[in-house]
């Protein structure tokens, strides 16, 4: 029951100020959700990107793209 809780991963580039959350909402829900938010300066109610999924594939083949270079490059301020 762990695995459906809200916070399950988050992922900091403290340079870019860039968050990756994990959650699962709502929480211990079975019914639930996977949530999956791209954040930066920590605007929680504006993500960057997000993607909601019951499916594990889709939000590890969602995290694996995010942590790319060439995915978050566009939202770095430098």
């Amino acid at each position: 029951m762990a695995e459906l809780c809200e916070d399950l991963l988050q992922l900091c580039c403290e340079k870019e100020n860039l968050i990756i959350d994990l959650g699962w909402y709502p929480n211990y829900d079975a019914n639930g959700n996977y949530i999956l938010m791209l954040v930066k300066d920590y605007k929680w109610d504006w993500p960057l990107a997000q993607v909601s999924s019951k499916s594990k594939k889709e939000i590890v083949a969602c995290i694996e793209k995010w942590v790319c270079r060439d995915f978050y490059a566009k939202y770095c301020n430098g």
